[in-house]
């Protein structure tokens, strides 16, 4: 199967090109060429890499380490440009690692998209800097769990350790035996950290956090990893686990290429889940922080385009390098040839990002994860039925509403009264446009609220415009009145015509569009007719006017149903 990808601006891993083109072959890019048309995209960057991923899209994987719970997690990132993760199993019981492990291995095994293998964070960690992992868990190193790690069937494994619970001799053993060894958890002295780097450790977990900090007379595991030339540190850059400033000194410090972007991501992100359970207790979200019933913080709802906005917003690091932390570095780190990067022959694992460096688009090898075009199979019924529905409402609404009002009212025959009204209601679309880029911009809470205030101020221009008849201001209370409508329909449901991820929450969001555009029709309808029916010289004419309010909602609830249909459809495939 073949497909071409193009963007005005391509980044390939280490340079930039300008309008190119990507042929993608068998999930592989074939060719790179300069691009022949229009380029589709802002930005076509390789994709993210996590090396710490412990849940998304509502489950955690330590719950329920299953192949369905390594689809929701990968499912969820994706939607923010990760193309391949480590699932990451927090401190448990053998029992659960064992079966973590299992599942992976058939994940390895089928080739599930995405997963890389496992990261084990935990258990031989400090119980001083165990942060939320449980206390109970906690433990040294034996053979059952060495045995684990060197499986052959689990594709790459990352463990995450403490230099004080696990002997030199253990450590490359492992490293040996190919198993990535992370430092982190570790209350260790720089000592030991220096012995577990000379006995093959490789990198540092979550710098900074949960690990012995760099003092003047100790240097800690902080001040060991700053200083080492050879290991990778990963970054949590979501604001609160670390100082921007901490954070722009590693990058300063390491050598370039050994500093990488992790999540620590949980179960809430991809959702709107507020709680979730962890062991014997539960994990509070407020805003973006995850915190333990002791105030602790709880890993995060980071995902990976966040984590490079903030690489690129708030600590100034160029986009090229922030782009090359959040793919090249982690392939680098696990020694992968064919991600991070891309170039021909290489998994056509790419990101497209729009001028903000928000996700649009996420491939996995060369197929699409986000369902932001319909198939065109689907598109086409679909447009011609939003057409049919346009024009049902917009014949119902000229000769329903605002042509017998310019009739009556301002004695205007019938060519002008259909005129003014085509003007008007062509102003009217063409406003509303903008509208909705703005309102996808800033989201649905503050659209809604933009809607609401705006049809308020119509509603207070409506009753005295009836009343004194004054044309100019009864059209303008009109316009407003429809164009809030038209808003706080955009802002409720955002992905109309079918665009956005096939999620729950999208079919929340076209069902609220839905409710709120019939609410949209009854309720103005019986406002006009209370008021037009207590002035004198309209009495007679109340009927023609009811559907003053935009009565083109009729065929804006068609395109909700047909929204709505197929959102069911594209998920249940």
């Amino acid at each position: 199967m073949q497909q071409v990808l193009s963007a005005a601006q391509f980044f390939d891993g280490f340079v930039w090109q300008s309008n190119v083109e990507l042929l993608i072959e068998n999930g592989r890019i074939a060719d790179i060429r300069p691009c022949r048309d229009t380029p589709q995209a802002t930005y076509l960057v390789p994709g993210f890499i996590d090396l710490q991923v412990n849940g998304g899209g509502g489950v955690l994987f330590n719950n329920a380490p299953t192949i369905d719970t390594l689809r929701r997690m990968r499912q969820a990132h994706s939607r923010f440009g990760t193309t391949a993760l480590l699932p990451t199993l927090i401190t448990d019981q053998l029992l659960v690692m064992q079966q973590s492990a299992d599942v992976i291995a058939a994940a390895v095994a089928a080739g599930e998209p995405g997963i890389l293998g496992i990261h084990f964070e935990g258990p031989h960690l400090s119980a001083p800097k165990k942060g939320v992992h449980p206390l109970q868990h906690i433990r040294p190193l034996t053979e059952a769990e060495m045995q684990l790690y060197l499986r052959k069937d689990l594709g790459q494994v990352l463990l995450t350790l403490a230099p004080e619970n696990v002997a030199p001799e253990q450590i490359q053993r492992l490293t040996e035996a190919g198993v990535k060894v992370w430092l982190g958890h570790s209350n260790a002295s720089a000592e030991l950290v220096l012995q577990a780097l000379a006995a093959g450790a490789q990198g540092f977990t979550h710098l900074y956090n949960a690990m012995s900090p760099l003092t003047s007379r100790e240097p800690g595991m902080v001040g060991v990893a700053l200083t080492d030339s050879q290991s990778w540190c990963g970054l949590i850059l979501d604001g609160l686990h670390l100082h921007p400033l901490a954070a722009k000194l590693a990058v300063l410090a390491k050598p370039r290429g050994k500093v990488l972007l992790v999540t620590d991501a949980m179960s809430p992100v991809g959702t709107d889940e507020t709680e979730f359970d962890f062991f014997a207790g539960k994990v509070t979200r407020q805003g973006n922080k995850l915190t333990d019933s002791s105030g602790a913080l709880a890993g995060s709802v980071l995902d990976m385009a966040a984590a490079v906005r903030y690489a690129v917003n708030t600590l100034q690091l160029d986009l090229a390098e922030s782009l090359r932390m959040a793919a090249l570095y982690p392939a680098q780190a696990l020694g992968l040839t064919d991600r991070g990067q891309a170039q021909p022959g290489h998994r056509a694992d790419l990101v497209q990002l729009n001028a903000q460096l928000q996700v649009q688009q996420c491939w996995i090898n060369g197929e699409a994860q986000l369902a932001t075009t319909p198939a065109p199979k689907v598109l086409v019924p679909m447009l011609i039925l939003a057409v049919l529905f346009f024009l049902f409402g917009f014949v119902t609404w000229l000769n329903g509403a605002l042509i017998p009002f310019l009739q009556i009212v301002c004695q205007l025959n019938e060519f002008q009264a259909l005129l003014v009204t085509f003007v008007f209601y062509i102003a009217y679309t063409v406003m509303a446009i903008p509208m909705s880029f703005l309102l996808n911009y800033l989201g649905y809470k503050k659209g809604m609220l933009a809607g609401l205030l705006i049809m308020a101020f119509g509603a207070l221009l409506f009753i005295p415009a009836a009343k004194i008849a004054a044309y100019p201001l009864f059209l303008l209370a009109l316009f407003m009145l429809g164009t809030g409508l038209t808003i706080l329909q955009t802002a409720t449901n955002p992905y109309l015509v079918c665009i956005g991820p096939r999620d729950s929450a999208a079919m929340r969001i076209s069902v609220m569009g839905l409710v709120n555009k019939a609410a949209g029709i009854v309720v103005p309808m019986v406002f006009a007719t209370l008021v037009l029916t207590n002035i004198e010289q309209y009495s007679a004419d109340a009927l023609a006017l009811l559907p003053l309010y935009d009565v083109d909602a009729v065929a804006v609830i068609g395109i909700h149903l047909v929204c709505a249909l197929t959102r069911v459809a594209r998920s249940a495939k």
